[in-house]
């Protein structure tokens, strides 16, 4: 993709050129942007993991949509160019991770404290504890609290 700056023939033009080119502005840095054109063949037949991909981008656009006017998106947007829903699209595709778990003072019993700790790129909201036997048989279950 190549970036147009200070272009006085090419500033705010918008559209197909000669089939090779499509020019737009980006919604959110307002910059024009030059890309090739994209052939979009109607009987095109997409691989399982590009039907999976696009699935997920639908299910991220969506969490995107609703999640956009939350305060958290709204403040981590505030002076880095992206929009909310940017960064909520973006977060629904970097998953929570668990970095550690600590089960020195863990014995067995049911309140022991089992220590964990979790990241993400916009925030932890909650952790769900499981644990469970050889067969999966559930022994305690319940939300992690912060310490």
């Amino acid at each position: 993709m190549a970036k147009v700056r200070n272009n006085i023939f090419l500033r705010g033009l918008q559209g197909d050129l000669g089939g090779q080119f499509y020019i737009g502005t980006g919604l959110v840095s307002g910059r024009t942007n030059v890309n090739a054109r994209i052939d979009t063949e109607k009987e095109r037949v997409y691989s399982p993991a590009q039907l999976a991909q696009q699935q997920a981008f639908r299910e991220a656009i969506a969490y995107g949509k609703a999640k956009r006017g939350e305060e958290i998106y709204i403040t981590r947007a505030d002076g880095t160019g992206k929009s909310p829903y940017n960064l909520a699209v973006a977060d629904w595709f970097n998953r929570p991770q668990i970095l550690e778990v600590d089960l020195t003072a863990w014995k067995g019993a049911g309140g022991d404290v089992i220590r964990l700790r979790a990241q993400d790129d916009v925030g932890v909201t909650q952790v769900a504890v499981t644990i469970s036997d050889e067969e999966g048989a559930v022994l305690e279950a319940g939300q992690a609290t912060d310490l």
